[in-house]
C-alpha cells in the first residue's frame, strides 16, 4: 500500500520524532512510505535534499523520502496515495497537518486524548481567533457562552480536559487510533460511527543492547527472582553492590508537569533514612522552571543531576543504567509514555500516577503494598491479581507528596521488591508492547482505515465542517479574478 506519514521526525525533540522512527521499519517492509514534515524539520534537513524524478525535492530515509508537508498536494494529484495517516499530538509540532487532515481525511493516530493546547495556541498565535470560536460551537456546542473568550484571553488552559478541540479531526477521518482501550471506548461512545482502533505503544527491547543489564531474566522465565543479600543484589551475573548509589530517574522535558518539585520534596523527605540515594533528570529543562534553584531550596542539590537534552541511544542507556524509573505525570492529557513503555521493556520497576488511562493495569498502592485495579472491563471483573503481577508503583495523586515519599524509600532499601517489578514489568511488555505488537496493530488499522470513505466536506456529524477547515484557499483569488473577468477553473 503507498502510505503518506505526516508525523515530527528529528531533528525536532519529540516523543512522536522518536515514535515515528521506532515502528516506520516494519512499516516500510510492506508498504511504500513517503514522509511529510513541517518547516521545523524541513528547515534543518534542506541542505540534504535532491530533486526526485517527480520534480520534487526529498530527504532520503531508510523508510522512505522525507518531503516537506507544502508538497503533498500535488504529489497526491499526480499519484494519489492509498492512504494518509496522521501522527497527531498536542505539540506545535503537529500544526502543520491541520492543514491537510480535514482535506484529505486518513487515519489519525491521536497521541493525546486532547489537543487543546496547541491547537488553540496555534490559532491565537496566527490571529484566528474567529476560527477558534468557530471550532469550539463544531466541537463543544454546549460550551458556556463566554468560554472561546476565556481561551483567547490566555485563560482557557485549565479547560482542556473539557473542551479537547479533538472533534474536527476526528469527524473528517476515516478511522482513528488511540493507544488505550478505555479512550476507545469513549470515543466510540462521544462520537457514533467512528471507527476507532486500539493500537498498542510499543518499545524496542532495550536488553538487546547487551552489557550487564541483558543478563536479567528473560521475559517469559519463570525462575525465582533474586533477592537481596548481604554482599549486593545478583541479577543474572552482574551483582549490584550495597555502597553504589540507588539512582532513580525521570526521562523528558524537565518540568512541573513531570512532577518534578515532588520528586525533589521526597528526596529531602528520605535522604536521612536512604542516605546513598540520587536522582537523575534526564531531559531538557525550561525557562519557566528552574530545576536546581527548586533542588538548592530543598537542600538535595547534591543529590541531583540534570543532563539536559540527550539523543535517543544515550536517552536508552540512561534508562539501562537506572534502578528506579519515576515516569510521573499530571495534568494529564491521558497521553502514552514512551520512557515508561521502555522502563518496562528494560525490566526496571516504575513509579506511575495512578491515571484513569491505567485502570485496567495492576499496580501497587505504596500506602498498603497491596495490589490495585479497577477495570471495569467485563473479563477483568473477577480478574484476582497477585502481588507479583504487579507491573509498576502507582501514585494517589490526592496523595502524593506522601505516597511518592514513601515508594522512594522502599524502593530504594527494598532491591527484592525492585527485581521482582522489573521482572513483572518486562513481562508484561514482553506480552503486549513490543514493536512487533505495534506493528500488527498498526496493519490492521491501516487496511480499515483504506478500506473506508471519506466524509468531509459534511462530517460524520451530519453537520457541516467550519468553513475555515474545508476552504481549498483559492477564495479570495477566485474573487479577484472574477472581479476582472478572468476564468480561473484550474485553481
Amino acid at each position: 500500500m503507498r502510505l503518506a506519514w505526516f508525523s515530527p521526525l528529528a531533528p525536532v525533540r519529540s516523543g512522536i520524532a522518536s515514535y515515528s522512527a521506532m515502528v516506520l521499519p516494519a512499516l516500510a517492509a510492506r508498504h511504500d512510505i513517503a514522509l511529510f514534515v513541517g518547516d521545523d524539520v524541513w528547515t534543518a534537513r534542506r541542505s540534504e535534499a535532491r530533486v526526485g524524478t517527480d520534480g520534487f525535492a526529498a530527504v532520503a530515509s531508510p523508510w522512505g523520502p522525507v518531503r516537506s508537508a507544502y508538497d503533498f498536494a500535488p504529489i497526491h494529484q499526480a499519484r494519489p496515495f492509498d492512504l494518509v495517516v496522521y501522527q497527531l499530538g498536542n505539540a506545535g509540532c503537529h500544526d502543520h497537518m491541520w492543514a491537510y487532515l480535514t482535506r484529505y481525511p486518513g487515519l489519525i493516530v491521536l497521541h493525546d486524548a486532547q489537543l487543546h493546547q496547541s491547537r488553540a495556541h496555534a490559532l491565537i498565535a496566527r490571529g484566528r481567533t474567529g476560527d477558534l470560536r468557530a471550532e469550539l460551537r463544531f466541537g463543544h456546542p454546549d460550551a458556556p457562552p463566554g468560554v472561546a473568550e476565556w481561551i483567547i484571553a490566555g485563560l482557557g488552559n485549565p479547560g482542556a480536559p473539557i473542551w479537547p478541540f479533538t472533534a474536527v479531526p476526528l469527524a473528517a477521518a476515516r478511522a482513528v487510533a488511540v493507544h488505550f482501550p478505555a479512550l476507545a471506548t469513549e470515543l466510540r461512545e462521544a462520537h457514533p460511527g467512528l471507527d476507532v482502533h486500539v493500537v498498542r505503544h510499543g518499545s524496542p527491547d532495550l536488553l538487546a543492547r547487551g552489557g550487564v543489564n541483558s543478563q536479567l531474566p528473560s521475559p517469559n522465565s519463570q525462575e525465582p527472582q533474586p533477592t537481596a543479600s548481604p554482599a549486593g543484589l545478583e541479577v543474572g551475573s552482574w551483582k549490584l553492590g550495597v555502597d553504589r548509589p540507588v539512582t532513580f530517574a525521570a526521562f523528558g522535558l524537565v518540568t512541573q508537569e513531570k512532577r518534578v518539585p515532588q520528586m525533589l520534596r521526597a528526596l529531602a523527605a528520605i535522604r536521612g533514612a536512604v542516605p546513598n540515594v540520587r536522582l537523575r533528570l534526564v531531559g531538557d529543562v525550561t525557562p519557566y522552571y528552574d530545576v536546581l534553584a527548586d533542588a538548592r531550596a530543598h537542600g538535595v542539590d547534591d543529590l541531583v543531576e540534570v543532563t539536559g537534552w540527550v539523543d535517543d541511544d544515550a536517552f536508552d542507556r540512561a534508562i539501562l543504567e537506572s534502578d528506579v524509573c519515576l515516569c510521573l505525570r499530571w495534568p494529564t492529557n491521558r497521553e502514552a509514555s514512551g520512557p515508561w513503555l521502555r522502563a518496562l521493556a528494560a525490566g526496571k520497576p516504575t513509579v506511575v500516577n495512578d491515571l484513569v488511562h491505567l485502570v485496567d493495569l495492576p499496580t501497587l498502592d505504596p500506602r498498603t503494598w497491596e495490589v490495585q485495579v479497577a477495570s471495569t472491563a467485563a473479563a477483568d471483573a473477577t480478574r484476582a491479581w497477585r502481588r507479583e503481577e504487579a507491573i509498576a508503583v502507582a501514585i494517589d495523586i490526592l496523595d502524593e507528596d506522601h505516597s511518592l515519599a514513601v515508594a522512594m524509600r522502599r524502593l530504594a532499601l527494598d532491591a527484592g521488591l525492585r527485581a521482582g517489578l522489573g521482572a513483572a514489568a518486562r513481562r508484561h511488555w514482553a506480552a503486549g508492547h513490543t514493536v512487533e505488537h505495534m506493528a500488527a496493530d498498526y496493519e490492521r488499522a491501516i487496511e480499515a482505515a483504506a478500506a473506508a470513505p471519506a466524509v468531509v466536506p459534511s462530517g460524520r456529524t451530519g453537520r457541516p465542517l467550519p468553513p475555515h477547515v474545508t476552504s481549498d484557499g483559492t477564495a479570495l483569488a477566485r474573487r479577484l479574478a472574477a472581479e476582472v473577468g478572468v476564468a480561473v477553473d484550474f485553481l
